[in-house]
């Protein structure tokens, strides 16, 4: 949950493999930002907009 907006959300998740999917919602919409995974256990999400709302990693 990223309750302060923010352009990009650094979000470690420490699976230790890159995630399957991903399902960001900002006011109960889903959005597609721009994603990298610097790592097996990082996604960087960045929007165009400081944005707050939910990313579910699976």
């Amino acid at each position: 949950m990223q309750t302060t907006p923010g352009a990009t959300w650094t979000i470690p998740h420490n699976f230790g493999r890159f995630p399957l999917s991903l399902l960001v919602l900002v006011d109960g919409e889903q959005v597609i930002p721009d994603a990298a995974f610097p790592d097996t256990n990082t996604v960087v999400l960045t929007f165009a907009a400081p944005t707050a709302g939910r990313a579910e990693l699976s």
